[in-house]
């Protein structure tokens, strides 16, 4: 069987699987809103910060949900999630090692039943499955990937919005 054609079908799988998986999350925050808004306040972060990623979190997720099912846009959406779920990753992290007095989980469905240290694996498995997208989607574009990295850089990506 040709490489290329394995790519894509690796590639289809987890681009499903992160579509599942933001899908999900998504929705059961807006579905659940009361809950979630409930454990998002009881986060270790600045009450202006909670009230963002209360409203913005749910509808972000949705969009890369959506942002992954077009092919002109995936490859952003997939290092979009990557970046995501990084920080997810680092606030779990923080967690873990007691950086903070209290730590609640405000996700949803089954996962907010996995312990910290499940969370912390089950990320790390998100992770590998965007890492594994970025390769299978871009190896054969290198240009989209440089650009997608510039995005990280500031000043980079406000002259790309002019």
């Amino acid at each position: 069987m040709n490489t290329s054609i394995i790519k894509e079908y690796v590639n289809m799988i987890a681009v499903a699987l992160l579509i599942i998986l933001f899908s999900f999350t998504g929705l059961n925050k807006i579905l659940n809103h009361h809950e979630f808004t409930a454990a998002m306040y009881k986060q270790p972060l600045p009450n202006w910060l909670i009230a963002c990623l209360n409203v913005a979190l749910p509808y972000i997720e949705l969009s890369l949900a959506l942002a992954l099912l077009a092919r002109k846009t995936r490859t952003r959406a997939i290092f979009t999630s990557t970046v995501l779920m990084v920080l997810f990753t680092a606030y779990i992290t923080l967690g873990l090692v007691h950086a903070f007095k209290h730590v609640p989980c405000s996700c949803g469905g089954p996962i907010k039943n996995m312990s910290w240290v499940q969370h912390l694996l089950f990320n790390f498995l998100v992770i590998s499955i965007c890492i594994l997208s970025m390769w299978t989607n871009t190896g054969h574009n290198k240009k989209k990937l440089r650009k997608n990295r510039a995005m990280l850089n500031p000043v980079k990506f406000t002259l790309n919005l002019n």
